[in-house]
């Protein structure tokens, strides 16, 4: 799904429930696993036997996916694909986005809360995108870099803090706003390459990465 953070029918508060138990999950079927997977990210999920990491041309990614990859559930193993021309930092995110669809996809209790849900797919993309920030970037290090508020040198120094990506700092700052806003990541020629919303949609334009 293309909408990088949940807009429309998409409650963050659900979203962020969804993904506390996507943690629960991981740390049940893996002890240790989310402190691991903040460092060394896709090394260490190459390590998994359950799922198998693929480094891929961007043209085999998932055009619909807010990140630089894709998950092929229909693989045994299943596959966490990512895009072989992104930075290491963007890597990261990816694996962790798809190892997102790979708990909500075979996790029973996380299945289930996606099957009465109007637009399923965009919630569980943006649990996904929740789910690896929440990964790559503590809490303590998102208090501490946005307690003066969400300003763009206060989100760079959230990335700066930690090995995570822009779309990781993105993510995390989106949850930051008091009030209904976006948060985008825009090149230097002033495309824009990701964007968080919080309690507004994307516009397909602001979904392109």
């Amino acid at each position: 799904m293309s909408d990088a953070g949940p807009g429309v029918g998409v409650g963050r508060q659900a979203v962020h429930q969804q993904v506390v138990r996507m943690l629960e999950s991981l740390e049940r079927d893996h002890p240790g696993a989310t402190a691991q997977l903040a460092r060394r990210t896709v090394d260490q999920l190459g390590s998994w036997e359950e799922v198998s990491v693929r480094t891929v041309p961007a043209a085999q990614t998932d055009a619909g996916c807010s990140v630089a990859g894709a998950y092929i559930a229909a693989a045994h193993p299943p596959i966490l694909a990512i895009a072989d021309a992104v930075s290491p930092r963007r890597r990261a995110f990816t694996g962790l986005h798809e190892l997102g669809h790979h708990l909500q996809q075979t996790d029973y209790a996380l299945m289930e809360a996606l099957i009465e849900l109007e637009d399923s797919s965009a919630f569980e993309d943006a649990a996904c995108d929740e789910f690896a920030a929440e990964v790559l970037l503590p809490a303590h290090l998102v208090n501490q870099a946005l307690a003066g508020g969400v300003t763009a040198p206060a989100v760079t120094a959230l990335w700066r803090a930690a090995e995570a990506s822009r779309a990781a700092a993105c993510v995390r700052a989106v949850q930051k706003l008091a009030c209904p806003g976006h948060v985008i990541l825009l090149d230097d020629a002033g495309t824009v390459q990701f964007a968080a919303a919080n309690r507004l949609p994307l516009s397909g334009a602001e979904a392109a990465r």
